[in-house]
């Protein structure tokens, strides 16, 4: 809807909970419009969670969304995020996210398989964002829990662009995600109780995710 309203050769899309790192956040933009049809600038958190609200989030988001410029640009459409980019507004019509994603979670994944596919080249800078999430970390979980359904849902298109997707495609191979299953089935609320807690495990919250979606079947 909003792609639409847009009247200008470029738009500019960032989250409602993120805010610019510095004052030079749109002039950095607008020096980049002519390089390339889309540019991606990045995320950062604020220094010790200043929000302070949930510990997950915050750890998840520090130890796997906060990439270096050059790791963005090893990987541009794997590592493309909605929360912060700039895009052609012709191409944002041609190319569109996918609504039949109704819920939370990954489409932004599958908007970036659309602009490999299409050979949209993407341009990353340094021009983060802080994400100011004020989830809490139920609500957090809730979420990840809905992004692993939407994941799921959406397994064709998706599977050579998720690490969770294929962990599972190698697990079914090998005739052990029924066994992964039902192991969570015993431990997810051991696990739940660490990752609500105030030192969660990203290694816990890493087979909560992979156990959740061997237990989607």
């Amino acid at each position: 809807m909003l792609f639409r309203s847009a009247k200008y050769q470029c738009i500019l899309c960032l989250d409602a909970d993120v805010f610019p790192t510095d004052a030079d956040f749109l002039k950095r933009y607008a020096d980049a419009m002519g390089q390339a049809r889309v540019v991606c600038g990045g995320l950062a958190y604020r220094s010790g969670n200043e929000l302070n609200v949930n510990r997950l989030r915050f750890k998840y988001g520090i130890t796997h969304e906060v990439l270096t410029l050059k790791q963005r640009q090893d990987y541009p459409y794997k590592s493309f995020k909605s929360s912060n980019y700039l895009i052609d507004s012709k191409l944002a019509h041609q190319i569109r996210f996918d609504e039949t994603f109704v819920n939370y979670g990954h489409e932004d994944t599958l908007f970036g398989e659309k602009l490999q596919l299409a050979a949209v080249p993407i341009l990353h800078i340094e021009n983060p964002v802080y994400h100011d999430d004020t989830d809490t970390a139920e609500q957090f979980l809730e979420k990840t829990r809905c992004g692993i359904e939407n994941l799921k849902a959406h397994a064709d298109e998706l599977r050579g662009y998720s690490q969770l997707l294929q962990t599972y495609s190698k697990l079914q191979k090998l005739h052990l995600a029924g066994f992964v299953a039902f192991k969570f089935s015993l431990l997810h609320r051991v696990l739940e109780r660490n990752l609500l807690g105030n030192k969660p495990s990203m290694w816990m919250f890493g087979f909560y995710k992979l156990g959740y979606l061997c237990s989607l079947g």
